[in-house]
């Protein structure tokens, strides 16, 4: 959800090409502009993932075997932007992948 609205993150992931969809609702139609997720990427969380955790803000639960995470979203929001500042938001891996692939410039 914060890549959607880092303006690094939303042109490093997001197409730049969009395309026009209809949402059905009964008889309601609503036009919805959608700009996928680039296929080239590869995104990994776990400098995120463990960062939010040992801060608190992320925390995991187990009922009947099934394993989710929940966070206030918030907190979330505001520190996943600073570890996306801070270029701490993917591991290490996801950066050197991505030098490998062009950059779009920043869209929004």
């Amino acid at each position: 959800m914060v890549e959607e609205l880092h303006p690094l993150t939303y042109a490093r992931h997001y197409s730049t090409e969009t395309f026009q969809m209809t949402i059905l609702c009964g008889q309601k139609k609503i036009p919805y502009r959608l700009n996928p997720l680039r296929p080239d990427r590869v995104r990994r969380y776990d400098c995120a993932e463990r960062i939010l955790r040992r801060e608190g803000i992320l925390r995991f639960y187990r009922i009947n075997g099934f394993r989710f995470s929940a966070a206030s979203v918030g907190e979330f929001l505001a520190r996943a932007w600073k570890l996306i500042d801070a270029n701490q938001f993917y591991s290490a891996k996801s950066r050197l992948l991505w030098r490998s692939v062009p950059q779009p410039s920043q869209r929004r």
